[in-house]
């Protein structure tokens, strides 16, 4: 958090949550705490050791920013389905962002008190295999892989390797294309559409 603007707002977004509703615990990064801790000392951290339980304590998420916070809210939730999200609008491209910040008070009265319709996007699911022995493959850093669910694409690339790959595409086990080029993006609807708007396109909801 290194926007005076969002700062700003952040405080006062908490402010208004400890005065009307006080029971709810709010939960934060655990770097954001560190900035919040002498201003807010009620506020719960979150450490990174504790985002798989994250999906269990969490009823909605406040999100201050551009559509990077929400992809950024989305990711900490790569093992369970995402709790609704509440977006206001501060950066500089918000095509997920419905609310004004100005407008807080009322759009967090209604998701309190149930007043509210959900607009649902879809997620991709990726688990990774080994070709010869097939089996599930870990990611860097794992022990073992684990399903992962992303709210934009996923994208296969040749790395460091200075020369083109070959790759097979199958959708349902029926082969689609094989195809020689530097990668394969998988996009979302959600997530196409900012390559359309890179080439040019229009934005769509």
């Amino acid at each position: 958090m290194h926007d005076e603007k969002v700062g700003l707002a952040l405080d006062g977004l908490i402010k208004h949550f400890r005065d009307q509703y006080p029971d709810i615990n709010l939960i934060v990064e655990a770097s954001v705490y560190e900035q919040l801790l002498e201003k807010h000392p009620t506020l719960t951290p979150l450490h990174p050791h504790e985002y798989q339980l994250l999906a269990e304590k969490t009823d909605f998420i406040v999100t201050l920013g551009g559509d990077g916070s929400i992809l950024h809210a989305s990711s900490l939730f790569d093992q369970s389905a995402v709790p609704p999200i509440l977006s206001f609008s501060m950066g500089t491209l918000g095509f997920l962002l419905p609310y004004d910040i100005q407008s807080f008070p009322e759009s967090i009265a209604d998701v309190v008190e149930g007043k509210f319709s959900l607009l649902l996007r879809m997620r991709l699911r990726m688990t990774l295999w080994d070709h010869e022995t097939n089996q599930q493959l870990g990611l860097k850093g794992e022990d073992a892989c684990r399903e992962m669910h992303f709210m934009n694409e996923v994208v296969l690339h040749r790395g460091s390797e200075p020369h083109m790959t070959t790759m097979d595409a199958f959708v349902n086990g029926e082969h689609l294309t094989r195809t020689i080029a530097d990668g394969l993006i998988v996009s979302t609807p959600t997530g196409s559409t900012a390559y359309s708007l890179s080439a040019g396109g229009p934005i769509a909801g």
